[in-house]
């Protein structure tokens, strides 16, 4: 079939063809613009969503979708080559330039397009394409998430307006989530799904919006170069088509289509071709959320709004891969990739984040709105994590030329004198400019200091250049600041979702956002007017977002030990059958990850957390070992008698059993890595050294188990005997079977009795002499 519409291509012409190609798609546009029109004034978005969505919807396409399919077939059968079996071209050269990979297939291929019309073709591109990508007929309805109740709408604006604008001493504790969320009307996976709704008509609209993507592919095989005129045309609604959202086989429709343009176009990738319009696609996105900003009612562009998180995405992804890849090959940044950081793309995708953050708040509810929220986030921390690994880039490139030397005060002061000018080395060292914040944290020789009010949008009035760094490159590390707390905020609310997957993402995303303020603060130190102690924007967005962090672990906690505590009275089956019904999995996962963002703050502040670890965090982590060890020894023994002095051993002995499922280790693991990293930490971990005697007899008894538990009790152990090894000798030598006298010249009548020791015993003793010959192996610690 296929051949014979080809061929009656071929005879009608190119001239001929090109018109009928075009009254094709205008007749199917003309088509679906008056039925989107037909029911009243058409401002009603409900209305003309449902009438493609209907079964009257699959007579319309058995209708035009015919057209659309010849139009295409013979499209490629009047412009495809020809096999010339006089020129030395292969079968493989013949099909498509797309999949050629030499240029004398494409200078044959361009020979061939010339005499059958290239001009014809280029009218016919010209004149279809807007078309094509233009609504209503580029954004028919797939699927229920594109004709879901529009009335159904997120009542939340006025409660994260209220939580980002209440201080930290006055926001209330919530001690259930649920509750929370409810109290602010929040309506999770509300949907109407209307029974008239035809599977035929939105598979019948994908087949539409998939034939139009493959004829964008032909006319991309088919001009070649030459599609790069119409890039501006087709980049930005293909790159929407192929996200995650929608149709799966309009998403590989989609990806097909866009990297047969980006071949076409003499790039290597389709992330080459994404960041080579990088900033012609970011002024797209921007104009779209300033459209959907601009009118109280958003009820007629809602539908934009869902694609554009995963175009984000893709955007800021396609930049890190092809730095990544440069990287890799060169170590310096090509010129398309390094042409993407600056304060003008900044400035933008600041802005285009607040504008997403207000759409998402004043759009219906979507069940995955908040998770792309979120990788949003997590892009954008990527993009300005790279564009500050750009300037570091630089600015070795600068000191090994011997310009702009960024170096320690106290090599500078070495250098001077190497001058041998002792007056200008004696005038320098009774300067006193080297100052310190509140968390030890040096500033660099050269700065300034920096007076940004609270919260300011622009926030760059009052900045100076310095030696070190210029005017311009300062305000560009105060906007990124301002993005990263903006996306910290944000993230901190979401930590208040019942939703697992958006709770750990959050985390997830807080890590980020927190790893990227300690990145950039050995560049900017922001010092209040008002204030006369110095701090930098690590610190102060800690000290900020803390109390809602550790509001969400408190009430984590609280839920995960109610959900344990059952009567001892109940028989074993009972106690079974509550724990498999309890809700409590979610809550140790939960667990796990606020464990991890609390201890990747540790790592990134020092010693700025101390207190806060010390008073807050470590009684709930007490409570929540004891019940996780209830659940994975599954029984506890009596009390071990202390018949001698010294013997420091648990209260009770984990006997290792199956009783409970694979699960109930998870907030276990999670607080035996929590212990190991912020005892790693130097700075944290001798701070918190009178922790450590309390903490490792919490241990002890869990390195004699062989599974990952006692692998990561053993670790966290170690990293606590790096800190202080004295508390544990005496009883490491009761464990291997040596005891310490306390008088070692009166020897002790020999006791002949018999000792039967258990397998449990053994593995304690032979992680015992381990323990040793790790301390004998550690150097000499400094005396507190």
């Amino acid at each position: 079939m296929k051949a014979m519409v080809q061929l009656f291509g071929s005879i009608l012409g190119t001239k001929h063809v090109a018109v009928f190609v075009d009254n094709c798609v205008a007749d199917l546009f003309e088509a679906c613009s008056t039925r989107a029109m037909s029911k009243g004034n058409g401002s009603d978005l409900k209305d003309k969503m449902f009438l493609f969505c209907g079964s009257d919807q699959v007579d319309w396409l058995y209708k035009w979708i015919g057209s659309l399919v010849l139009a295409n077939e013979l499209l490629v059968g009047v412009f495809s080559p020809v096999v010339n079996l006089e020129e030395d071209v292969s079968e493989k050269q013949t099909k498509w330039p797309a999949k050629a990979n030499n240029v004398a297939s494409s200078q044959y291929y361009d020979a061939r397009l010339n005499k059958r019309g290239k001009k014809y073709i280029l009218k016919l591109t010209s004149s279809i394409l807007p078309v094509m990508t233009s609504a209503p007929l580029w954004n028919l309805p797939t699927s229920m998430s594109d004709v879901a109740d529009n009335e159904s709408q997120f009542n939340n604006k006025r409660c994260i307006e209220n939580y980002e604008s209440s201080t930290t001493t006055n926001r209330p504790a919530h001690k259930n989530d649920k509750t929370f969320f409810s109290d602010c009307n929040f309506e999770f996976g509300h949907r109407n799904a209307w029974s008239e709704i035809s599977a035929r008509a939105l598979n019948g609209n994908a087949l539409v919006i998939c034939s139009l993507i493959e004829m964008i592919g032909s006319l991309a095989n088919l001009l070649g170069q030459n599609m790069e005129s119409f890039l501006p045309t087709i980049l930005y609604p293909l790159i929407e088509k192929s996200n995650h959202f929608g149709h799966h086989y309009i998403q590989k429709s989609a990806k097909t289509a866009l990297k047969t343009v980006a071949h076409c176009t003499g790039t290597t990738s389709v992330y080459t071709l994404v960041v080579q319009n990088f900033d012609y696609l970011l002024e797209v996105m921007s104009s779209s959320m300033h459209s959907l900003n601009a009118g109280a009612s958003l009820n007629g562009q809602w539908m934009a709004l869902p694609s554009l998180p995963g175009i984000v995405e893709m955007l800021l992804k396609s930049v890190v891969k092809e730095a990544s890849a440069a990287h890799n090959q060169t170590k310096k940044l090509n010129v398309p990739v390094g042409s993407c950081f600056g304060s003008k793309y900044v400035s933008m995708l600041g802005d285009l984040v607040y504008k997403i953050m207000k759409a998402f708040t004043e759009m219906p509810s979507r069940e995955s709105g908040n998770i792309d929220l979120l990788r949003v986030f997590r892009a954008v921390l990527e993009y300005l994590q790279l564009s500050l690994d750009d300037y570091e880039e630089e600015s070795d490139n600068e000191s090994v030329d011997g310009e702009n030397i960024v170096g320690d005060p106290w090599l500078d002061v070495l250098f001077e004198f190497a001058q041998e000018n002792e007056d200008l080395f004696i005038a320098n060292s009774n300067k006193q400019d080297y100052k310190y914040t509140t968390g030890g944290f040096p500033q660099h020789h050269g700065f300034k200091e920096i007076y940004v009010t609270d919260r300011e949008v622009e926030g760059t009035d009052g900045l100076e250049s310095t030696d070190s760094y210029p005017k311009s490159k300062v305000r560009l590390f105060v906007e990124e600041t301002q993005i990263a707390k903006l996306i910290l905020s944000r993230c901190s609310f979401l930590l208040c979702s019942p939703d697992l997957m958006v709770q750990a993402a959050a985390c997830e995303t807080l890590v980020s956002g927190f790893g990227y303020l300690a990145a950039i603060q050995k560049y900017l130190m922001i010092t209040p007017a008002s204030n006369e102690s110095t701090g930098n924007p690590l610190l102060s967005s800690i000290g900020e977002f803390w109390p809602s962090i550790m509001d969400r672990f408190r009430s984590a906690a609280n839920s995960f030990l109610g959900a344990q505590r059952f009567s001892q009275a109940w028989s074993p089956m009972q106690k079974l059958v509550y724990s498999n019904n309890d809700s409590n999995s979610g809550d140790e996962i939960y667990l796990a990850r606020l464990l991890s963002l609390m201890s990747s703050l540790c790592t990134f502040s020092g010693d700025f957390l101390v207190g806060r670890i010390e008073n807050d965090v470590w009684p709930v982590v007490a409570r929540l070992f004891k019940r996780t060890m209830e659940f994975y020894s599954g029984e506890t023994t009596k009390k071990v008698p202390r018949e001698k002095p010294g013997n420091v051993l648990m209260h009770y002995t984990p006997f290792i059993t199956n009783t409970r499922m694979e699960d109930k280790k998870i907030a276990l693991h999670s607080i035996l890595d929590f212990l190991h990293n912020i005892f790693s930490n130097k700075n944290c971990g001798a701070s918190l050294s009178h922790l450590i005697p309390v903490a490792g007899s919490m241990l002890l008894p869990l390195i004699a188990n062989g599974d990952s538990i006692g692998a990561s009790a053993f670790l966290a152990l170690k990293s606590m005997l790096t800190v202080d090894s004295d508390w544990i000798l005496r009883a490491l030598f009761v464990l291997i079977g040596t005891e310490i006298s306390n008088k070692p010249l009166i020897v002790p009548s020999l006791d002949m009795t018999l000792v039967e020791t258990s397998e449990f015993d053994d593995s304690l003793s032979k992680k015992a002499k381990e323990i040793l010959k790790y301390i004998e192996d550690l150097p000499e610690q400094v005396i507190v």
